[in-house]
């Protein structure tokens, strides 16, 4: 059966990058149709994983449950093109999603690390979150 915080916190996490995405990049999400990898363009893979959940309160027959995840964004541009345009997309998605609250989602602090996807450079930029309730 599917987490419907869990749900719940993919669809806030989709509707925060969609209200204000970053200029200039193709955005791909998992098992989404219709998409085509740009061929010389930048683009960014969209990653929300479950990763662990804790009872914060129990009692009265119900427990308030703490889901945490982990959110990663993979930024991609072609090879050859510079380190500076991937990291500012890098830096887009974190003003945008770092250390913030929107839905029931609330993220921590973002991390970047790179990556190697040929042809593409990749940096990752990942971020811990948690949704609640009932």
């Amino acid at each position: 059966m599917a987490d419907k915080r869990f749900s719940e916190a993919v669809k806030s996490i989709t509707a925060q990058i969609a209200g204000a995405p970053p200029s200039g990049v193709s955005i791909y999400y998992p098992n989404q149709s219709g998409w085509q990898q740009p061929a010389n363009a930048p683009w960014a893979r969209i990653n929300v994983i479950n990763t662990a959940s804790n009872n914060v309160a129990v009692g009265g027959g119900s427990a308030w449950v703490r889901r945490n995840g982990l959110l990663v964004v993979d930024v991609f541009t072609p090879k050859g093109s510079g380190v500076n345009g991937n990291l500012t997309l890098c830096e887009a998605f974190i003003a945008l999603l770092e250390n913030t609250e929107f839905g029931n989602v609330k993220t921590f602090e973002a991390n970047t690390a790179k990556i190697e996807d040929d042809p593409w450079l990749g940096y990752q930029v990942t971020i811990n979150f948690y949704c609640e309730g009932f």
